[in-house]
């Protein structure tokens, strides 16, 4: 061999040990930064699983206190601060590595307590009686229990060198939803967004949007969903009131899950998982995207009522429009984050409330201000259909200030009588509400 041929062999073979060399190191360092990147989802995994943990424990200290407090002030104090426990245990709920079919009665009983809390919050503030919320509290302890229960289950197993990230998707292992043995709460609660007059009416028995409408079946279900938006659905279970199907699905590319009715094929109730930006969200563009949101689901003639924005979403409710008359019984409301992009909608109150009205006032819009305080001032008069316990009343709304304050006067639009008063306040982690 040349001495020429020896320098090409040496130099192919070092090229070759480099090569070797660097492949060893890229997979050293490749292996080495994916077992870094597991380590943080695990680590993040058990993050979220004891922020739950500890939420749910507040929310169980707080329900046992609830039941045998004397103050109703102190009753509201301690609501309010579940209303907070719940939300932070849904957020973390969101960032665990659960099939959203393991996780709907779950994410179903933490938006009650959540809009439980904040009704019995309110109560406490407008001088209510609390004797039905305490009865109730009884019933929400045992689920929030049995939840605790679970995820200490799993924590157990944690202090055990169990890794999280390998038992992805284990419907078993990581289920949270309720089983039939346990005491899934049965109590009618406020809805699942609670803001904006009348959002926690009392619910009527009756589905009346849906008595008239054509029965369908599953397959029939799901082409409405597709046809709402919804792709790719897969039936993971039925609701009772009303009957209907509910699917996982994905919208816009993000995980969801919506329930449609078995009469009809309406949308009762969506969730999409969608980023949130603790950032402010501008009142105008939120209102028009809900808008568009509504009219694409189907609620074309329903106008804005109230606009709400609160832990990185913006909660837009609408109301029916009928002769001209805000129908405050037939309500939807749909949620937006800062980028527009839908959160959600829940109509299950409009499916149950709305029947056509007959709608003649007897007294005019300016005999009813004249039945307002003289205090006011007057920003606003129209007429509204609003609930008044299981009927409804006809009634002229007078939205009005005072000392910066603004406060919602009802006046029966056929005898004058002031039929309730309502003020905005800025509650702590709640965002605008009205009591």
């Amino acid at each position: 061999m040349t001495r020429r041929g020896k320098y090409v062999t040496v130099a192919v073979s070092l090229a070759a040990v480099v090569l070797i060399a660097s492949l060893l190191t890229g997979l050293f360092y490749i292996k080495k930064n994916h077992s870094k990147t597991l380590t943080e989802l695990e680590s993040g995994y058990q993050s979220n699983f004891y922020a739950m943990r500890e939420g749910i424990n507040t929310v169980e200290s707080n329900l046992a206190k609830i039941m045998v407090s004397a103050s109703d002030a102190e009753s509201g104090i301690l609501a309010a601060q579940n209303h907070r426990a719940a939300s932070e245990a849904l957020d973390s709920l969101g960032r665990l590595p659960i099939k959203r079919e393991n996780t709907v009665k779950t994410v179903k009983f933490l938006n009650q307590l959540e809009d439980w809390s904040y009704s019995l919050t309110a109560a406490a503030l407008r001088g209510k009686d609390l004797t039905e919320y305490r009865a109730q509290a009884e019933n929400l302890l045992a689920a929030a229990t049995q939840l605790k229960e679970r995820i200490d289950n799993i924590l157990a197993k944690v202090k055990e060198d169990f890794l999280i990230i390998n038992h992805v998707g284990d419907s078993e292992l990581l289920s949270f939803d309720f089983k039939e043995k346990d005491s899934e709460p049965d109590d009618e609660y406020p809805s699942l967004i609670y803001d904006g007059p009348y959002s926690d009416a009392e619910q009527k028995e009756s589905f009346g949007a849906l008595e008239s409408l054509k029965e369908i079946g599953a397959d029939e279900a799901k082409k409405a969903a597709i046809d709402y938006g919804f792709l790719d659905p897969t039936i993971i279970g039925e609701g009772d009131e009303p009957q209907s199907f509910i699917f996982s699905c994905n919208y816009d590319g993000k995980d969801a899950f919506v329930e449609i009715s078995k009469k009809g094929g309406l949308i009762l109730l969506a969730n999409v998982l969608t980023d949130k930006d603790m950032s402010d969200i501008d009142e105008n563009f939120a209102i028009k995207k809900a808008s568009e949101y509504a009219r694409k689901l189907g609620y074309a003639s329903f106008v804005p009522v109230w606009y709400n924005q609160v832990d990185g979403e913006a909660v837009v409710n609408f109301a029916g429009m009928e002769s001209g008359v805000i129908c405050y019984t037939n309500l939807i409301k749909v949620k937006v984050n800062s980028a527009g992009e839908f959160g959600g909608v829940e109509a299950t109150g409009y499916s149950r409330t709305h029947e056509e009205s007959e709608l003649k006032p007897v007294l005019t819009a300016s005999e009813a201000v004249s039945r307002t305080s003289p205090i006011l001032t007057v920003k606003n008069v129209r007429l509204a259909l609003i609930p008044d316990g299981r009927t409804e009343r006809l009634c002229y709304e007078v939205t009005a200030s005072y000392k910066g304050a603004t406060y919602f006067v009802y006046i029966d639009a056929n005898d004058g009588e002031e039929a309730e008063i309502m003020q905005t306040v800025d509650l702590p982690g709640q965002g605008r509400m009205v009591i």
